[in-house]
């Protein structure tokens, strides 16, 4: 187990660092929290702008053959996690997602989207 702040750089959550099997539960509960918030975001019809730029398209996110899913992550969940946990301070709310994504956590959030992508794994939600 990572101590002293290691951990950060490294794992989504200091339950992430303490054994490799909760790095990857807590990781892929990360990758549905996102995937699902982001689909919520493109259902509403959520697009971000700051300054007159557009920081997310809200278009629909889940995409098992997208090949860009990094990429995606960083233009489209950073902004909107970011504005989320803004509009709750602003309500007195603690933060909708009080995690941090460093580098090394995109890189495994990717990995678990190619084990979807690559196993042709179909995720059936119902309302």
């Amino acid at each position: 187990r990572n101590d002293g702040g290691e951990w950060m750089a490294q794992h989504i959550s200091y339950y992430a660092s303490s054994h490799p099997w909760e790095d990857w539960a807590e990781t892929w509960a990360h990758y549905l929290h996102i995937t699902d918030a982001l689909d919520t975001a493109a259902a509403w019809g959520v697009t971000l702008f700051v300054d007159g730029s557009q920081l997310s398209s809200g278009a629909l996110f889940i995409d098992l053959e997208d090949s860009e899913f990094c990429g995606r992550l960083i233009n489209e969940w950073l902004p909107l996690s970011q504005y989320l946990n803004a509009a709750c301070r602003s309500l007195g709310e603690s933060d909708a997602y009080p995690f941090t994504v460093p580098p090394a956590v995109v890189d495994k959030l990717g990995f678990v989207h190619r084990v979807l992508s690559n196993n042709h794994a179909r995720v059936a939600f119902t309302h």
